[in-house]
């Protein structure tokens, strides 16, 4: 179903290239279910839009369903699109259309792919159901949760029974009984259709479904591990290479230099004697991240929000979208707003960010407060590097970019571990990059409250720890900010976690 061969993957950027992928080999066969894993920049995106279509190869052989994705005409990869192949982001909700029913966005892809009205929204309301959104079929996407509306978007992806199936971070937005949910429909699936399965996540719930768990690295496979077996294996390319995980080179004490620890007979033909790297005498040891410490506030804790009772209803008043709620909102804290799919997260955070009013309770904010915003939609200036984008940012809200800002933007890229991209253009980051610069845009801002939804959705947990260091910091510094989440390290990093019932 899908087979590539020592495929690179080549952006323009400035005046050179970079490689997002350096030589990788894969196959997935029908029925397959493989696990895509590794850190944010690693080359997962690109591998997803390589195969849906989106990007051709620069160089080596790429083929998903009998179709040459080298050679391949435009009309050739958008029947691809349009009927073989079924793409979950966790983003597609941008994809679905407001003025249409939960039912006929379901439908489109569907009639799309030639099917009759009839037909495509039988099958669209049986997908519904599968993932237990039926009961919205008749509503607009205005009318439900960022929850709801993402297993929405992942029933349009496979209401039209794709023979191949490419799930790119799918429950980034969900709890994690929906999270499960939708990792067991995928497999179902997968089986049902006897189709190829590739699902992108950092989410550790999706390797159970997984028959093979890769985890990529720099642009090429790093390790395999197979369903059931106690330990991942390295994958050694054609030509010998071998990535080593971070946590082997770690406890080897190997950073720039290895030696091989091995009788000089242990290396002849057709000898079983193991190979063992060590660190050459003199190399500097490499340090695993610490626990993040919970310093204390720098400045005085101030409330600046004050929610008591608020809820939110649609014109009907009889479809409640945020159940009653009573919150605080200080400076100087880290606030985790928690909760499953479905209860409001995203409603809340816009009442405090003043974007709506209650429909009841009382919201008293300070009319001073001034609030920078990071959501899903992350809103870039695509041909501009994440440098320019901030600073732009920070012209739009008056802030005048000297030399003293532009030094701070580029504390923040540091802090955010992304200061070696500051110059690229944003189009060619990763999503999990583009993720790391709206967070940067958000906080080199002069707000004093910063409110971010799912930030950490797309990083893998090392970087999600990096982030919460950041944003703990930026809060000892006398901000407010509150973030909509499920991930664990910033739960662990929050001064307070407010959940959501419902």
């Amino acid at each position: 179903m899908i087979e590539l061969d020592d495929v690179f993957v080549l952006y323009p950027c400035l005046d050179r290239q970079v490689a997002a992928l350096r030589g990788l080999t894969l196959s997935v066969a029908a029925g397959e279910r493989v696990v895509i894993a590794g850190p944010s920049g690693s080359g997962k995106s690109t591998l997803v839009r390589l195969i849906t279509g989106q990007v051709r190869p620069s160089a080596g052989i790429a083929t998903v369903l009998d179709h040459d994705l080298v050679t391949a005409s435009p009309q050739a990869v958008l029947a691809l699109q349009r009927s073989g192949v079924g793409v979950i982001t966790q983003h597609m909700t941008a994809n679905l259309a407001d003025e249409l029913s939960v039912l006929d966005n379901v439908a489109m892809q569907s009639r799309l792919s030639g099917s009759a009205r009839a037909t495509a929204r039988a099958s669209a309301l049986e997908m519904l159901a599968r993932l237990g959104v039926d009961s919205l079929a008749m509503r607009r996407l205005s009318t439900i949760s960022a929850g709801e509306a993402q297993r929405v978007a992942i029933a349009a992806a496979l209401a039209h029974r794709p023979r191949v199936i490419v799930a790119d971070e799918p429950t980034g937005a969900l709890d994690l009984a929906n999270a499960n949910a939708v990792f067991d429909l995928l497999a179902e699936l997968s089986t049902e259709l006897d189709a190829a399965l590739l699902v992108v996540s950092h989410d550790t719930g999706a390797a159970r479904i997984g028959h093979r768990v890769l985890e990529i690295r720099d642009g090429r496979l790093g390790s395999e591990t197979i369903h059931g077996s106690p330990q991942p294996r390295l994958v050694v390319d054609d030509r010998g290479w071998v990535r080593l995980p971070d946590v082997a080179r770690t406890h080897a004490g190997i950073t720039n230099r290895a030696i091989v620890d091995s009788p000089a007979d242990a290396l002849a033909p057709h000898d079983a004697t193991a190979i063992v790297l060590q660190a050459p005498a003199g190399e500097a040891s490499r340090h695993i991240a610490e626990p993040i410490a919970q310093a204390a506030a720098s400045h005085e804790i101030q409330t600046i929000i004050t929610a008591v009772d608020v809820s939110v209803a649609l014109a009907d008043r009889t479809t409640v979208i945020l159940a009653p709620t009573s919150v605080q909102v200080n400076t100087g804290e880290l606030l985790l707003i928690t909760g499953r799919s479905g209860s409001g997260k995203t409603t809340l955070l816009s009442l405090l960010a003043g974007f709506a009013e209650p429909s009841l309770g009382h919201l008293q904010r300070d009319p001073l407060t001034r609030v920078a915003v990071g959501t899903a939609s992350l809103g870039f200036a695509e041909s501009m590097s994440i440098r320019h984008n901030v600073e732009l940012a920070c012209t739009v809200r008056g802030q005048r970019v000297d030399p003293a800002l532009h030094d701070a933007v580029s504390a923040l890229l540091h802090d955010l571990g992304i200061d070696e991209l500051a110059d690229r253009p944003v189009a060619t980051l990763s999503g999990g990059e583009r993720q790391r610069a709206s967070i940067a845009r958000s906080l080199a801002s002069d707000a004093d409250l910063i409110v971010l939804d799912e930030p950490t959705s797309q990083l893998d947990q090392a970087h999600a720890h990096q982030v919460a260091r950041v944003l703990l910091a930026h809060a000892r510094r006398g901000r407010a900010i509150v973030c909509a989440s499920h991930e664990p390290e910033l739960i662990a990093a929050a001064d307070r976690v407010h959940p959501l019932a419902g």
